[in-house]
């Protein structure tokens, strides 16, 4: 029979353990009732319990749980705390539990975060009443989805949880009806050798949402591309979170706008306050931010076969604010001031742009300018060429999650660095540049004069854009191409490549002829592999047109800070937003025959057709995306045109129009059905529908 501790009923800050001078052994009705009480950040005493319990008396000590997590104190109305819980991120890979699943490594990076681990479980050695342990674990599944939504804003649909097989039986999961299926592998989260040095445990899990382990993954069908596309942002909250992909919204409605006129709306004093807040937090890097933009363009390069790491820099002026902090000279040590950046988008060999994998962004050293002869000298860890190389190395960490893909890191004339042709030779990433330099060979010739004599291998035509004081044109390249081992200068090391000379002919009068010299690691021994690599390399503008809506679309420049860190927290989320209305530009080109329903909202494509159509009847179905694209095109301006497509300019004029549009058509169609619901209720004789 249990003797009972005097104790009152317990309140939060007063719980304490059940002593171990006192063994308890009885019905589980004699521990009154038993609660789960959840161990917030605020309460010190609670957790210093819950730490001090679980360093004593659980097998794993109390070592720090790993990513997103839920701490619970098991209380005794009666005795006080009688065990502890602890809930944590999942185990990234387990062969049993997705075959179970049935889901691929697409699936398990977007749906991962669904499954919860139970990570610690502990009853006091000293509690010896049975069925506690199941019991617990039943009230615990219950309470985890509400807690577990409250703190991080969605519900787990699985829970995980591993049995040491040498120590344990787990009978209190099989009793709570969770699953048996299968063992890992005995290795562990930081097991980065395979060396299987721990011991196999036992997999239960336990579903929260019905046929999850059947492959019915959640549905994200309401999830709008702003929502997935910032999913795996590493911010300190899920607060944070929200006001990031708030804040995304505000910009992709008004591109073109200022911060406050971006955030209007019913309470957009608040929002202006929040937008300002999240920018001035140094707890969130640029950095933060993007990696979930970088984590979604892999997932979308690994439908590609082959896809073009396209690097370039630009400037960001910023004169008209030269009060912030960490801003540094753009061309000389008296002009204007700014940032630089260099930036890497994945565009397919089409030139449909995946997303960005890469954002470096540095204030310049005033105090540097006019040294040109000293940086000769410094090792390219301390010259700004070294973007380059950084730029190349960050997408051969992305392009393991895609090893099907063949990643080829794109550069214009100043990525022509030796020390680049060295770091791609030994990598399993390619590389195409267009070189400026003569570079000599082991031949002792000249590389560009030597291959300049060879004959033509086979002329192409290529489409040039508009650049500058050139017009848009048709072009006639001839091209020869051949091995080469080129010499490096002082220490004459040699580096194998492709080199692929690209020469105009037939130039229109008053026009400066195309000349193209590009070397790549990439084999070139016939004409249609050197076509292909000058085709690949025409791809680079796509990211000066990036550059370009980034500029003149979200109007990055004319943002206004105090401080260098708060402008690259607020860049972070325009080059998403620049970044998805090429996107859908270029989308509408290549695949005009799709249901625009995956890239614009209910609403929005059915204000799209009120407007098109001046109907006030609903729209049953969906446009084409050619249609949907052409409808906002026009809304920001264009005037169709045969062979004539949108750009990214009418595009994001037209998107805000669309954004106002969709706002007023939900207004009105709201007042239209509380207008039809009084009529229908007055007939009804039913005076009081309020």
């Amino acid at each position: 029979m249990i003797k009972e501790i005097e104790h009152c009923e317990h309140q939060h800050s007063s719980v304490e353990l059940v002593g171990n001078d006192r063994a308890i052994d009885g019905r589980l009705s004699e521990l009154g009732k038993i609660s789960l009480q959840l161990v917030q950040a605020d309460q010190r005493e609670t957790y210093e319990l819950w730490k001090e319990m679980m360093q004593t008396h659980h097998y794993l000590r109390s070592s720090t749980l790993f990513g997103r997590q839920l701490k619970y104190l098991i209380v005794s109305s009666r005795f006080g705390c009688v065990g502890g819980m602890g809930f944590s991120s999942p185990a990234w890979s387990l062969e049993d539990r997705d075959r179970l699943i049935g889901w691929n490594d697409e699936d398990r990076s977007l749906f991962l975060n669904y499954v919860v681990c139970n990570s610690r479980f502990l009853i006091l050695p000293w509690i010896k009443v049975k069925n506690l342990a199941s019991h617990v674990l039943s009230m615990s599944l219950t309470r985890l989805s509400e807690d577990w939504e409250k703190r991080y804003g969605y519900k787990p649909a699985l829970v995980e949880t591993f049995i040491d097989r040498e120590n344990y039986s787990g009978t209190c999961y099989k009793a709570a009806n969770w699953l048996h299926v299968g063992t890992t592998k005995g290795r562990g989260r930081d097991d980065i050798d395979h060396r299987r040095s721990r011991s196999v445990k036992d997999i239960y899990v336990y579903e929260l949402k019905k046929d999850f382990c059947r492959g019915l993954l959640p549905d994200r069908s309401t999830e709008d591309w702003i929502e997935r596309e910032f999913q795996f942002a590493e911010l300190p909250n899920q607060s944070r979170k929200k006001r990031l992909i708030q804040l995304a919204r505000s910009f992709y409605a008004h591109p073109t706008e200022n911060i406050p006129t971006a955030c209007s709306g019913p309470d957009a004093r608040a929002q202006i306050k929040g937008a300002y807040r999240f920018f001035d937090d140094d707890k969130i890097q640029m950095e933060d931010i993007l990696v979930s933009h970088y984590k979604n363009t892999v997932l979308r390069s690994k439908e590609h076969s082959v896809v073009l790491a396209v690097q370039d820099s630009s400037s960001l002026n910023y004169a008209t604010h030269k009060s912030a902090k960490g801003l540094g000279s753009l061309s000389t040590e008296k002009g204007p001031v700014g940032l630089m950046m260099h930036d890497t988008l994945a565009i397919t060999p089409d030139g449909l742009p995946l997303g960005l994998l890469d954002v470096a962004i540095w204030a310049r050293d005033p105090n540097e300018f006019g040294k040109k002869k000293e940086r000769r000298n410094k090792p390219i860890e301390e010259k700004e060429s070294v973007k380059w190389l950084n730029s190349f190395k960050a997408v051969e960490n992305l392009s393991r999650q895609a090893t099907q893909t063949v990643w080829v890191s794109v550069g214009d004339r100043e990525a022509d660095v030796y020390d680049l042709f060295e770091l791609a030779t030994v990598s399993h990433c390619e590389l195409l540049v267009r070189s400026i330099q003569n570079r000599k060979t082991t031949d002792d010739q000249l590389l560009w004069d030597s291959l300049g004599q060879q004959e033509s291998k086979g002329t192409m035509i290529v489409q040039l854009p508009k650049s500058g004081t050139r017009k848009a044109r048709e072009a006639k390249l001839e091209i020869r191409f051949k091995k080469v081992d080129i010499v490096k200068t002082r220490s004459k090391q040699t580096t194998a490549l492709w080199a692929i000379l690209v020469i105009e002919v037939d130039v229109p009068k008053e026009e400066a002829p195309v000349s193209w010299k590009l070397l790549t690691t990439l084999v070139v021994n016939d004409f249609d592999q050197a076509r292909e690599k000058v085709e690949w390399y025409t791809k680079r503008w796509g990211i000066e047109v990036f550059h370009r809506t980034l500029k003149s679309g979200c109007k990055v420049e004319d943002r206004h800070f105090g401080d260098a860190e708060n402008i690259k927290r607020c860049l972070a989320i325009d080059l998403v937003i620049a970044w998805r209305i090429y996107y859908l530009t270029i989308q509408g080109r290549q695949t005009p025959d799709v249901g625009c329903e995956s890239f614009l909202e209910d609403l929005e494509w059915k204000t799209l057709l009120h407007y098109k159509y001046q109907s006030p009847v609903p729209p049953e179905k969906p446009p084409m995306l050619k249609e949907a694209i052409a409808i906002i095109a026009e809304l920001g301006g264009y005037v169709p045109r045969k062979e004539c497509y949108p750009g990214t300019q009418v595009m994001w004029r037209g998107l805000m129009k669309l954004h106002h549009m969709a706002i007023m058509c939900s207004i009105f169609t709201q007042a239209t059905y509380y207008s039809e619901l009084k009529q229908l209720l007055e007939l009804n004789g039913e005076a009081d529908y309020g």
